[in-house]
């Protein structure tokens, strides 16, 4: 059994190959009779790295890097167990190279770390987040200047 993130899976040998399942998944347990004897040379550690890693890399398909001041990095690791590289660290800001599932994800990491980040590429990411923030701009602004003039 392995933690992770406060969920539970189990590492399982089936068909001579080790399988991971989230416990959570489970609809029905039966205790039986049978036992297993544990592969002797098979290290978890190494084993839920390499995994969780190939995993990662099928869901990761969009890669940025940001500058992120080192304010922001325990939120970082929070939000993004795994996703991150830190790259280089320098008067307080770390480069930081991501791989997320999609360019949306990346545009609410950049929003939710505000001002405490920098985009550093792609090009195509700076752009979409200044296009939305001046749609939020303009909802929101013209929202506010309804409320002042209405008073």
């Amino acid at each position: 059994l392995v933690a992770k993130s406060s969920l539970w899976y189990l590492v399982a040998r089936r068909d001579d190959a080790f399988r991971t399942y989230r416990v959570s998944r489970f609809r029905q347990v039966t205790l039986t009779a049978a036992h297993f004897t544990r592969v002797a040379d098979f290290d978890l550690e190494r084993y839920w790295h390499t995994h969780g890693q190939a995993f990662i890399n099928t869901l990761a398909e969009y890669a940025f890097t940001l500058r992120i001041h080192e304010s922001r990095l325990d939120l970082v690791r929070w939000l993004t167990p795994g996703r991150y590289e830190i790259v280089d660290t320098r008067g307080g800001w770390s480069t930081v190279a991501f791989k997320l599932e999609s360019i949306e994800l990346a545009k609410m990491l950049v929003f939710g770390l505000g001002a405490q980040a920098e985009i550093v590429a792609p090009d195509s990411l700076r752009d979409a987040v200044v296009a939305a923030a001046q749609t939020l701009l303009r909802m929101h602004g013209a929202r506010d200047e309804r409320e002042h003039t209405s008073t």
